[in-house]
């Protein structure tokens, strides 16, 4: 009957959907989440993002769908809608729009976009900062890896980033040293509430999960 026509309407993936459907979406203001590697992993072609942005959909976000068969991280994610894009639809997908797919759009995914997504007065202060060329914003973050995320805060808070900034973050015991990618690198977990193990740190998480799969494996 049409009730799902609506702007609170989110489609994930959407690969099946032809320029009929997205020509609804649009003037239904819906929303769209696109997942190429998976959906090349799943089914060897992706969601057609150059009918959906002809038909008029404004919010594309982007996001893995899972480990196992997508993106292992959102910059990997990232990489692949790039090379995507370039490969299907050249100059159609700037990489700001990318970027904005996992920042403003998601958040407008979410319905949070009053709260998160861009950096404005009154949002809170969630920020990744990377380590790359500053004259190419877009493209630089695009083509991160793990190693060159310098800093991570969530509500302005500093909860991971390299071990050179360790200071900035919360106090000891909520702060481990890891190694990602060979970097040297902080992250703060444990907090200092109990409730619902909130007060667990990384390696507890880690020697948990690796014991009890183990566990699993040899029952």
């Amino acid at each position: 009957g049409g009730c799902l026509l609506t702007d609170k309407t989110v489609i994930v993936h959407g690969t099946a959907l032809t320029s009929a459907e997205f020509t609804k979406m649009a003037a239904a203001n819906m929303k769209l989440v696109w997942s190429p590697k998976s959906n090349l992993f799943l089914y060897n072609d992706t969601t057609r993002i150059d009918l959906a942005i002809a038909a008029g959909v404004q919010t594309i976000a982007l996001a893995p769908d899972w480990s196992l068969g997508g993106g292992i991280n959102l910059l990997d994610e990232l990489r692949t809608a790039r090379q995507v894009s370039q490969a299907k639809w050249p100059g159609l997908v700037a990489s700001k729009r990318i970027v904005e797919m996992v920042t403003s759009d998601a958040a407008k995914v979410l319905g949070v976009f009053d709260k998160l997504g861009s950096l404005e007065v009154g949002k809170r202060a969630d920020i990744a900062v990377v380590s790359a060329d500053p004259t190419n914003p877009y493209d630089a973050i695009i083509a991160a890896r793990p190693a060159d995320m310098e800093l991570v805060l969530l509500d302005g808070r500093a909860l991971y980033g390299h071990s050179s900034l360790k200071s900035v973050g919360p106090a000891a015991p909520g702060c481990e040293d890891i190694s990602i990618c060979g970097v040297g690198k902080f992250l703060c977990v444990a907090e200092t509430s109990t409730l619902n193990k909130l007060d667990q740190t990384y390696g507890t998480i880690l020697q948990t999960l690796t014991t009890e799969l183990s566990n699993y494996d040899n029952s």
